[in-house]
């Protein structure tokens, strides 16, 4: 019996340090992981609401119909053809609904269509650019809720905070700098046509549908929604991380 007692606290006092030092090894790495998922945090807050607001936004009737009745466009051109079914027309090619841009004004020579090949070619390249926002935002915003979740599971109401408030600088960031762009236009434009792909040429429609005004619009819209989300978000994280008792982890 002496020689079961004396190897028991052999083993206990041989093992005990290697558990403690483990543990502490342990959370020191999901301390330094937690850090980098609120790099994370940050990158997938500022994409992924954007794209997928600005998928709504343009692809609904409302858009285009508001900034046609707020412009007249349709007047001055010198056609006749009623502004919700030009809306109509352009929201239904943007859902997929349809893949052609047909629609016909009433002109001094008849019936003519209102948009040309090349404005069809063009708006078809646009609605390319937004499926792969939309794919990219709904990516990202499975990243940033699964991200989320784990900050809270571990108990990092530090790193959560710190990775919102940081995605939140940029996506005011990622806001202001189109508005600058179609405010100031300048170099940045070179993104309409490299980026993107799309260039209208002289005798096409839609630009002279929607002018400048109509993408400041398009993007207040956008910045409205997704600042209603944010505040949201901002709201839920606070409740978060107010105390730390609330998490349902337990280890540092």
């Amino acid at each position: 019996m002496a020689r079961y007692g004396t190897l028991r606290r052999n083993l206990r006092r041989n093992i005990k340090p290697w558990v403690e030092d483990d543990a502490v090894k342990f959370r020191d790495e999901r301390a330094l992981f937690a850090k980098v998922l609120a790099v994370f945090v940050v990158l997938s807050l500022s994409g992924a609401f954007v794209p997928l607001v600005a998928n709504l936004v343009f692809r609904i009737p409302d858009l285009y119909s508001f900034d046609l009745g707020r412009t007249q466009a349709v007047e001055d051109i010198g056609v006749k053809v009623n502004n919700g079914d030009v809306a109509d027309a352009i929201s239904s090619f943007m859902r997929h609904r349809t893949d052609s841009l047909r629609i016909n004004a009433e002109s001094d020579s008849g019936k003519v269509p209102l948009f040309t090949g090349n404005d069809r070619t063009v708006m078809m390249t646009l609605r390319s650019f937004l499926d792969n926002t939309l794919a990219i935002g709904f990516t990202l915003l499975a990243l940033f809720l699964a991200l989320c979740f784990m900050l809270v599971r571990w108990n990092r109401p530090r790193e959560l905070r710190l990775g919102f408030m940081g995605g939140l600088a940029a996506y005011v960031a990622v806001i202001c700098f189109p508005v600058l762009v179609i405010v100031f236009g300048g170099p940045p434009m070179w993104i309409w046509k490299e980026v993107i792909g799309a260039a209208f040429v002289p005798g096409d429609m839609m630009p002279e549908l929607f002018h400048r005004g109509f993408f400041l619009t398009s993007w207040i819209a956008v910045t409205a929604v997704t600042l209603a989300i944010i505040i949201v978000l901002l709201s839920v994280v606070r409740r978060l991380t107010r105390h730390e008792s609330m998490f349902l982890g337990k280890i540092a």
